[in-house]
Formats: structure tokens, sequence, C-alpha cells
């Protein structure tokens, strides 16, 4: 799927997040309010510096391949929306 819009995976490898991923001075966006508490809970990120990105994104695990592609678009038009000037306010 991520094919079809020009992004090639096929050599990664999925890890899971480690501390050595994470910095101070990044603003990161959850997919969830799951994410985001470990994010803050588990790997000490600052509470300011994590947002969720797009609440209308689902998890598609075991959806039908076109509520994956549904996710994507949300995922990326999401993305296009962020205003930087404004993430940290």
């Amino acid at each position: 799927m991520l094919a079809e819009i020009g992004i090639s995976i096929g050599n990664k490898v999925r890890n899971r997040i480690s501390e050595n991923h994470l910095g101070k001075d990044i603003f990161y966006f959850a997919m969830d309010e799951k994410i985001k508490s470990v994010l803050i809970n588990e790997y000490s990120v600052d509470q300011n510096n994590v947002r969720i990105l797009n609440p209308d994104v689902m998890d598609p695990k075991d959806c039908p391949l076109d509520t994956y592609r549904q996710c994507r678009d949300l995922i990326l038009a999401s993305i296009e929306e962020i205003d930087p000037e404004t993430v940290l306010q």
C-alpha cells in the first residue's frame, strides 16, 4: 500500500521503540491515547511534546486492505495540515 504512493519499505525491519530513538527536544505525534501514554509514562517524553495526530485515525489491524488505505490517506492528510508555527503553542 505504501508503494502505491511511492514509498518503498522493502528493506525495512520493524523494531520496538527504544530510548535511543527519542529526544527531549523532539515533538511527537501519536496515533492514539495509548501510544501517547506510553511515550509519556514509559519513555519520559514531556507531555507538552506529544499530541494525537488525528483522533479519527483508527487502528486498521485485521481489517480489509481498503481500511488500511483509508487510514493511510487520513494520516497523510493530517500530516499535510500540521502548521509548524503552532505545534508547540
